[in-house]
Parts: C-alpha cells; sequence; structure tokens
C-alpha cells in the first residue's frame, strides 16, 4: 500500500481515516505492514515535525501564552512544561531486551517505557522521546533522550517548570518537593508553577482519550514504541492546531479549562523525591 498522498504532497489529513487505522491491537498482517509505513510516512512529514522552543523570538512567543493562563500573569518566563510518561508493552521477549527486567516498575505493576514529554501552553507537544525502560527515573531518562539538552540551551532567562524528579539548573525550575514546599516562598511558587505545569498532565489526557492504541498494552516490539508514540504526538498536535483554526485560540482554551481530562494515574511516570 502506497503511502497517504497527504504526507507527499502536504495535502488535507483525513483525520477519520487516520483515528481508524491506529489501534494495533486487532489488525492482520497486510494491515499491520500498511499501518506501520503509515506511521513511517507521519513520522518522515517535516510539516508535523515536534519542535522545541529556542530562537528569543519562539520563547517569547510560548512564553506568552503561558503568562496568559498564570494567574495574575506571575509566571513570565516559562517556555515549556515537562513530565514523563509510561505507556504499556508486552513483556519483551529475551532475544530482544538485554534486561527484560528492567522493563517491569513496580510501582506501576507492568511493564512499560518511560517516555519523556514537553508541551506548551495549549497542549501541544514540543518534544517526545522514548527514553528508556520503565524502571528509570525521569532525571536519568531526561538525560538520557536529550531532553536535558534543550531545556539548557534556552536563551537568556527562559525556563521550563518540571515536577520535582527532574535535576534543577539556571533554566530547569522544578516544583518543591518534601518539607521544603512547606516554606511559605516554595509553596508560592509550587501554586503559580502548578498552573503551567498542569497543561503536560492535561496533553497526555487529551493524548490517551482521543487515541484508543494506548488504552492496552502496546504490541509492537520495544525499539517500535518510539515511532508509534511520535506518530500519535505528532497527530495529537495537528488535531489541536486544526481545531484552533477552526474555532480559535480562546475557544479552545475554555475547552481546556471546562473538560474533564483525567486518564489513568499509572501511565504517568511517579514523583521521585530528589533525595532518593
Amino acid at each position: 500500500m502506497s503511502e497517504p498522498r497527504y504526507w507527499q504532497e502536504d495535502n488535507e489529513l483525513d483525520e477519520l481515516a487516520i483515528l481508524s487505522m491506529m489501534n494495533l491491537n486487532m489488525l492482520c498482517a497486510g494491515a499491520y505492514v500498511a499501518l506501520t509505513s503509515t506511521i513511517g510516512a507521519i513520522n518522515k512529514c517535516k510539516a508535523l515535525k515536534l519542535h522545541y522552543p529556542q530562537s528569543r523570538e519562539e520563547c517569547m512567543e510560548a512564553s506568552e501564552g503561558f503568562r496568559s493562563i498564570s494567574f495574575k500573569e506571575a509566571i513570565i518566563n516559562c517556555v515549556s512544561v515537562h513530565d514523563g510518561y509510561t505507556p504499556t508493552i508486552n513483556t519483551p521477549p529475551k532475544r530482544k531486551a538485554d534486561n527484560v527486567a528492567s522493563f517491569f516498575s513496580g510501582h506501576k505493576k507492568k511493564n512499560c517505557m518511560n517516555v519523556q514529554a514537553a508541551s506548551d501552553s495549549l497542549c501541544r507537544f514540543q518534544f517526545m522521546a522514548v527514553a528508556a525502560a520503565g524502571t528509570e527515573p525521569d532525571r536519568v531518562a531526561s538525560e538520557l533522550c536529550g531532553l536535558n539538552k534543550l531545556i539548557s540551551s534556552l536563551p537568556g532567562s527562559y525556563v521550563a517548570i518540571d515536577d520535582a524528579a527532574y535535576e534543577p539548573d539556571t533554566h530547569c525550575c522544578p516544583l518543591y518537593y518534601g518539607v521544603s514546599k512547606n516554606d511559605p516562598f516554595c509553596d508560592n511558587f509550587n501554586y503559580y508553577g502548578s498552573q503551567c505545569r498542569i497543561r503536560i498532565e492535561m496533553a497526555f489526557g487529551l493524548m490517551y482519550q482521543k487515541w484508543g492504541i494506548l488504552w492496552r498494552p502496546l504490541r509492537v516490539d520495544s525499539n517500535r514504541v518510539k515511532c508509534v508514540m511520535e506518530a500519535v504526538a505528532r497527530l495529537h498536535n495537528f488535531c489541536i492546531d486544526k481545531r484552533v483554526e477552526r474555532e480559535g485560540v480562546d475557544s479552545f482554551k475554555n475547552y481546556l479549562q471546562t473538560t474533564n481530562l483525567s486518564f489513568p494515574v499509572d501511565e504517568l511516570c511517579p514523583e521521585q523525591d530528589p533525595a532518593q
């Protein structure tokens, strides 16, 4: 089967056709091959490439988005929010994994991968990468997949806001954890910072609710999970962009504020105490 013409000629995407093809769990061999080809085409499409803000102009635009959702516009220099996501996978065979046990998370009680992601204020993914097996903590996984390098390269005083599982530095501002969060200054930052950071969890909620492939273990090889997750992230952004184009950004912001975007808590990477 040839690749969809959209990916070759940048024509309009038939969203329903893509949605109908995203369930890998009930496909015959021929359809599986066709879907694999489609996922590859999606991930090669330059128009759908995920982009993390790098220039001052890009950072200024991203920070304005977070500023608009911060109470009294208190947060003025946040350009991205990050968190880990743990999609469930089938137990990988020993012939394809050096350490099968590393995929099983005792905290989640399932086999999974650690996926690192970043989003903007409209819950569009700026970055997504399968970083490691499910037992790897976020601060290690973010280093392995290159997310830390992107954060460190932010210009000027622009920052990313993360949870306490990440290593703080000049451009990375994790929320306070443990006894430190009881300090009034730290508690104030957590209050304002959480208003921004919640957008990455909302992005996961939107993604999970829309794409049924994530409702059950991914029946693909562990080395193919990254292709599936990137394709899902790209289509997720495409759907948001089309909705904003159709209804306007204010309408979509109102949707995010009034809609229940919950999803299973065990899909999130747990927050680790930095002292551990």
